[in-house]
Formats: C-alpha cells, structure tokens, sequence
C-alpha cells in the first residue's frame, strides 16, 4: 500500500508483504503428525525532504508434531 504522509501530498509512505504458509499433514495420521512452516517479509519506505528511509523485516516460524503428545507413561 502506498499513500501521502505529509499535508500537500508530495512525499509518500509505502508498505509492502510477502506471506508464506506451509502445513504437511499425512491424510494416514494427520491427527498427531504435521510441519507448519510460516514466514513473511515486509519493506517500508518513508520519503521526506531531502531523504528516504527504507526498513526491511523478516520472520520465520517452524513447529511440528510427530507423537500423540502429553506426558510420558
């Protein structure tokens, strides 16, 4: 997204996102096995006179299952 970020609309603001999502799940045992991979990447960019600022952000997230779970017997 993009927009003005001063009254006369001659310096803008954008945003931007990349999202991804990937889950593995065995349809034999999908009840206590799975992989989810999640991750996005963002970038700003903020104009002012006479500079412009950029901003570059990332985050990766792993969790897997692959037993029923719960305490030990």
């Amino acid at each position: 997204m993009t927009g003005p970020n001063d009254e006369s609309g001659e310096f803008d603001t954008t945003l931007g996102s990349v999202d991804i999502n990937v889950v593995w799940e065995p349809v034999s045992r999908a009840k206590y096995r799975s992989v989810e991979f999640r991750s996005e990447y963002i970038r700003s960019r903020f104009e002012t006179d006479p500079e412009r600022y950029s901003s570059d952000s990332f985050y990766g997230y792993l969790s897997w299952r692959f037993t029923r779970g719960g305490s030990p017997a």
